[in-house]
């Protein structure tokens, strides 16, 4: 972002969070597909037991990029934030404070 003047830069960082507001949705949609996983027991087909292994993947994998977003927002606005002329769009510092 080094060469993106000012709005760029807030339109940038505005992206990351919305990007990281879209993962957590995703991980909580994955949550609920494991809800009936207490339903499982021993005489469980072995593919649902699979199935779920893979949902767990899955969502470590979506709450990690999630996690690398919104690290990637602090920095960046941080950085955005030295720039006195820098407009941010509504709640894009606001939301993560």
């Amino acid at each position: 972002m080094v060469n993106l003047v000012p709005r760029q830069r807030a339109a940038v960082v505005q992206e990351l969070f919305s990007s990281a507001i879209r993962q957590r949705t995703k991980v909580v949609t994955l949550l609920e597909q494991l809800k009936e996983l207490d339903q499982l027991g021993p005489a469980t087909d072995i593919g649902e037991i699979e199935e779920a292994a893979l949902i767990f993947d899955d969502m470590a994998q979506q709450a990690r990029l999630g996690s690398q977003l919104l690290r990637a927002f602090a920095l960046n606005r941080n950085n955005a934030r030295l720039d006195s002329a820098v407009v941010f769009p509504a709640g894009a510092v606001e939301t993560v404070a």
